[in-house]
């Protein structure tokens, strides 16, 4: 049996790499990332805090500004209907007053014999 070494030997020698596929790592498609550093994780860490923390209180100063519109419609809501209910009663009270002059009006000229 013939030595390995011979067979390696025994390939052409034509083939050659492509000077553009020279530095190119196709079994490297997707790199891994590299590993960072400690401190650029704590980095990291406190920036998405830090903007968590913005956007909720974003959030939260935007439902306090509509809490305070639904606040001022309900206020004026109820002072219309107070309003609404004073002019009722004022037109109730002198509807009132008005059959009562009417009725003892009408009873004043029926006692007269009218």
């Amino acid at each position: 049996m013939p030595p390995k070494t011979m067979i390696l030997n025994s390939l052409p020698s034509g083939r050659t790499t492509r000077p553009s596929n020279k530095d190119k790592h196709p079994g490297e498609i997707v790199k891994p990332r590299p590993r960072q550093k400690p401190s650029e994780v704590t980095q990291e860490r406190h920036e998405a805090e830090e903007k968590e923390k913005e956007e909720q209180e974003r959030r939260t100063k935007a439902i306090q500004t509509a809490a305070n519109i639904e606040d001022e419609l309900a206020n004026e809501d109820m002072d219309r209907e107070s309003e609404r209910v004073a002019e009722s009663m004022a037109r109730k009270e002198a509807l009132v007053a008005k059959k009562k002059y009417a009725s003892s009006l009408s009873y004043a000229l029926y006692s007269q014999g009218m």
